[in-house]
């Protein structure tokens, strides 16, 4: 269990500094806050490069959520393992006292 959390943990990190990059060079080469920004908007969000970027942080945070999920599915698949040896284990402690 502990690689896995392992692995998923370098996972989280590997695309959580994709999304960090992509969204802020979104913000930085597509859309800044200017007024020049704002007015170049509607040309840029058709750039390559923004459409790159905007498609880096849509997978990076899809990937994020996976990660996450994987990791609750692994937790709670252990405990629910777990569990049935926990409960009999408490029966078999409060019947014999």
């Amino acid at each position: 269990m502990w690689s896995e959390l392992a692995t998923m943990g370098k996972g989280l990190v590997v695309w959580t500094g994709v999304h960090y990059v992509a969204v802020h060079g979104y913000q930085w080469l597509c859309t800044p806050a200017t007024w020049w920004g704002l007015a170049s908007a509607p040309v840029m969000v058709a750039a390559p490069h923004c459409r790159g970027l905007m498609w880096l942080a849509d997978v990076s945070s899809l990937s994020v959520v996976g990660v996450w999920t994987a990791t609750g599915l692994l937790v709670s698949g252990k405990i629910l393992e777990l569990a049935p040896a926990m409960v009999s284990s408490l029966i078999s402690h409060n019947v014999g006292t």
